[in-house]
């Protein structure tokens, strides 16, 4: 239901208001307490809607909370990596698996990296957001809810498969 934006107890959309604001701060805030550096954002951008400037942290350790956890918010950090094979590795080391992407002009890196990252969605020199409603979308293994129904994993899914004999 759409209400008041300035009313901090109006819902201004699925999960836009003050409780997903809050939890959204509570990240940045426990991001810090792990350790992080805050390179851009971190704070509350508009006293009247629940908007928060996107954060970039660097410095967390692979198992903090931000590191391991989704929080439905502009919030991500960056981690260095020595090769692919660390780089992947420590990203299929949580529990999550929504959507993955890797820039590189190297084929085989892509295919590697295609072949082997726990993800729902695999972009190769893509942005890790959008689907399209042609093929099935979903994550893998904490991320997502239900079957990936879209295409034909759609029709599959709402579909029985049943064999008949018929002697006449």
């Amino acid at each position: 239901m759409v209400g008041d934006p300035t009313d901090p107890d109006t819902e201004v959309g699925p999960l836009v208001n003050q409780s997903q604001l809050d939890e959204v701060l509570a990240g940045i805030e426990r991001g810090k307490a792990d350790g992080g550096t805050i390179l851009a954002g971190g704070e509350r951008i508009d006293d009247e809607a629940y908007l928060v400037a996107p954060t970039l942290f660097e410095g967390l350790a692979d198992d903090a909370f931000l590191s391991c956890e989704e929080v439905f918010g502009p919030v991500t950090s960056i981690y260095p990596f020595t090769d692919l094979d660390e780089a992947i590795a420590r990203a299929n080391d949580v529990r999550f698996g929504l959507s993955s992407a890797i820039f590189t002009t190297s084929l085989a890196s892509s295919r590697q990296f295609a072949q082997t990252m726990q993800a729902g969605i695999v972009r190769i020199n893509g942005q890790t957001a959008g689907v399209d409603v042609h093929v099935p979308f979903g994550g893998i293994k904490g991320s997502g809810w239900g079957p990936h129904e879209q295409g034909r994993s759609a029709r599959d899914f709402y579909t029985d498969v049943v064999t008949v004999y018929e002697d006449i």
